[in-house]
């Protein structure tokens, strides 16, 4: 609900903690709280943006490192849809399974809307007997195939083979 000059009558923690940094009166007791606070939630959402306009985007899972290729422009351009890009919420998606793996252990997983792959290949490093990774545009889908072959030979094909029975 918004009250006064736009603001929120109960912001999240993290949010409050964040616009207090940058008002001249800050709601938290003192600036060095609030500036520490910030500080560290700050650092946690880095990664959101730091590679979002990088050709090579890397990606950690459980440890296992690999890049995949972002196309700029495909959205723009009307060449690749918005496949073609990380996306945060596919980061993120990474992160909750890799805090709840068993969601995957020995399971087939269909990636709809795969773009990149990256989420495809998360589910594979993380325990999927099978993944399937599919999307909509045919050239995000030459991408995906791309990305998924770079990736698997970066991996050293142990978390990939013989799971990607199908790119599509």
């Amino acid at each position: 609900m918004l009250g006064n000059k736009g603001k929120c009558h109960n912001p999240h923690p993290t949010a409050k903690a964040f616009f207090d940094a940058f008002d001249e009166k800050p709601l938290l007791p003192t600036r060095v709280v609030a500036s520490s606070f910030v500080s560290r939630q700050i650092q946690s959402l880095g990664w959101r943006s730091r590679y979002s306009q990088a050709q090579e985007y890397p990606v950690s899972v459980r440890n296992n490192s690999f890049t995949v290729q972002q196309i700029q422009r495909g959205e723009i351009e009307g060449t690749y849809g918005t496949g073609a890009t990380v996306w945060p919420a596919s980061i993120v998606l990474v992160k909750y399974l890799e805090l709840h793996p068993e969601k995957l252990q020995d399971r087939t997983v269909i990636d709809l809307g795969a773009g990149t792959g990256v989420t495809s290949l998360a589910a594979a490093i993380l325990g999927a007997k099978r993944v399937v990774c599919t999307d909509g545009v045919d050239t995000v889908v030459k991408l995906a195939r791309s990305n998924v072959s770079k990736a698997c030979i970066q991996l050293e094909e142990n978390d990939c083979k013989g799971k990607f029975d199908s790119i599509e």
